[in-house]
Formats: structure tokens, C-alpha cells, sequence
């Protein structure tokens, strides 16, 4: 039998989407901040200084001091290891610090963080201990914090955020303690 077309379909009333859970949803990850950075590529520095120095002193010492004749001009074994050094450590550096990330949720604290192997925290709120903070000389001077997330629990590890922006650790220190009671 023909459909009749004078009789109307039925209308279909859009519906919304349910409303995800907070716990369903993860919150984003958050990226150190650039100044760590600076901080990560200052200390790769002058680790490659000192190895270039050593190289260097090692090189004059065979020259000079053993009176050895070596077959390449002074101080070259010292500049081309400097400069594998500094390309290979600001690589590493840029991949270290795009490593490290973290969130925090209503329910928890997550960190990410590993260039070869990816190490993942997941830390419930209700773990909290106490948080503290800690900051050596260049941390202080491009005002940076490591901030360390003390659990209660055996089984439970501390969590640490290095070099986050002073007034993020603090936002993120009260956030954990007001979250907490």
C-alpha cells in the first residue's frame, strides 16, 4: 500500500548531549612555562663548559705535560666535542622540557613527564599530605619553584613539578589544600 504524502512525519526534536562527568573528563595538560626553559638549556650549558674544559686540560696535559705529539692542532679534540655537546644537549633540553606536563582535577594530580621512557603519576587528592616548595639560585633568579606534593600512604609516592612559575606553585598549592578538607 502507497504511503498517503498528505499525512506528515514525525518530527524528530534534536536532543543536547549529555553532560560528561568530571571524573570522565581529564583536565588538560598544562606545559612548564618557558622560563624553564631557559633554566633546562642553563645548566645543559655548563655541564658541556665543564666537559669542554676537561677536555681541553686533558688535551694540554698530553701535549705539553707528557710530551706526547699528537697528530691533530691543539684543542680541537675540546671544540668538536663542545659543539656535538651543545647541539646534542639543546635537542635534548627542548624534548625534555615538551616531556614534562601535568593537570590537575577535581579528583587528582597528574604528571608526565620522560624523553626515552614516559614516567605518569596519577595522585588522588585525598593522598595529600602537604605540599611544599623549593627553589635554588637560578630557579630564584627567573623565578621559578619546584613544587613537591607529599602523600600520606606507604604506597603512595611525592610528586614533584619542577620549575613551575612561582604564582602557579602557590595557585596550585592552595587549590591541593583547599581541595583537601
Amino acid at each position: 500500500m502507497p504511503a498517503d504524502s498528505s499525512t506528515p512525519e514525525p518530527t524528530v526534536l534534536p536532543t543536547a548531549p549529555p553532560e560528561p562527568s568530571p571524573i570522565a573528563m581529564p583536565a588538560a595538560f598544562q606545559a612548564l612555562p618557558r622560563p624553564a626553559l631557559q633554566l633546562l638549556r642553563l645548566s645543559m650549558g655548563a655541564s658541556i663548559a665543564v666537559v669542554f674544559v676537561a677536555v681541553a686540560l686533558g688535551d694540554m696535559g698530553l701535549r705539553y705535560g707528557a710530551d706526547v705529539e699528537l697528530p691533530w692542532p691543539p684543542l680541537v679534540p675540546a671544540v668538536v666535542i663542545g659543539i656535538l655537546g651543545l647541539v646534542a644537549g639543546l635537542w635534548w633540553t627542548g624534548r625534555s622540557y615538551r616531556a614534562w606536563r601535568y593537570s590537575l582535577s577535581p579528583d587528582r594530580l597528574r604528571v608526565e613527564h620522560g624523553v626515552i621512557t614516559t614516567r605518569s603519576a596519577v595522585l588522588p587528592r585525598s593522598r595529600v599530605q602537604h605540599v611544599s616548595t623549593e627553589r635554588g639560585p637560578l630557579q630564584r633568579w627567573l623565578g621559578l619553584v619546584t613544587l613537591t606534593v607529599h602523600t600520606a600512604g606507604a604506597n603512595t609516592p611525592n610528586v614533584s613539578i619542577p620549575h613551575l612559575m612561582d604564582a602557579d606553585a602557590d595557585a596550585i598549592r592552595q587549590e591541593l589544600i583547599d581541595g583537601r578538607s
